[in-house]
């Protein structure tokens, strides 16, 4: 009777607990996040500069100023600055010329690269041939990107007042650490250029 009486409640508790999971929500499954895939990104350029931040300050402040572009030809910069037209000509004539150094020093490293790419693929080229190469012509077309793009800041620096950069570094703190100069969308060749007067 014990026996059958365990036996009666032992299938009761069974049903009560298949009907109870029935009742209860599916169970969603949940997928482990992965990693985004890698994908090949454009490499930045060998100065490794940065976009300038251009998130929005809270509150009633100014908004910090967006990427730095060609800065030198926005009025809304040149206003920050509070330059002269005459200022503004100036600096932005110095500018737009080491820009276009800049950008035919660009033009000479993307060539020496693909001739350095079509000696790699030539079994006929020795090793140290190409080695060679790519230390007399590509480190030193870079390193000419470089100097350029340093020298444009420490112009500015040193051409600025001390009001003025703490103005310019107020609104937007990376002003010397961003992206000055527009890359060479075209090949620049020396003489096709003209540059301006300073």
């Amino acid at each position: 009777m014990n026996r059958l009486l365990i036996a009666l409640l032992g299938a009761g508790l069974l049903a009560a607990s298949i009907a109870a999971c029935s009742r209860a929500e599916p169970a969603t499954e949940t997928t482990p996040e992965r990693p985004p895939a890698l994908i090949a990104q454009p490499t930045p350029a060998a100065d490794d500069e940065q976009e300038a931040p251009s998130a929005l300050s809270d509150g009633d402040e100014e908004p910090r100023i967006p990427g730095l572009v060609a800065w030198w030809t926005r009025p809304d910069i040149n206003a920050v600055l509070q330059l002269s037209d005459a200022e503004a000509r100036e600096i932005g004539g110095h500018l737009r010329n080491l820009e276009l150094s800049y950008q035919l020093a660009q033009t000479r490293l993307r060539e020496a690269r693909r001739a350095q790419t079509r000696m790699i693929e030539d079994v006929n080229i020795e090793g140290a041939d190409i080695l060679r190469f790519h230390r007399e012509q590509l480190q030193t077309l870079s390193t000419e990107a470089l100097e350029l793009n340093i020298a444009a800041r420490v112009w500015v620096r040193d051409r600025l007042s001390a009001e003025q950069k703490a103005a310019i570094l107020e609104r937007s703190p990376g002003f010397f650490r961003a992206r000055w100069f527009r890359p060479a969308r075209v090949n620049v060749r020396e003489g096709e250029v003209r540059k301006s007067e300073p």
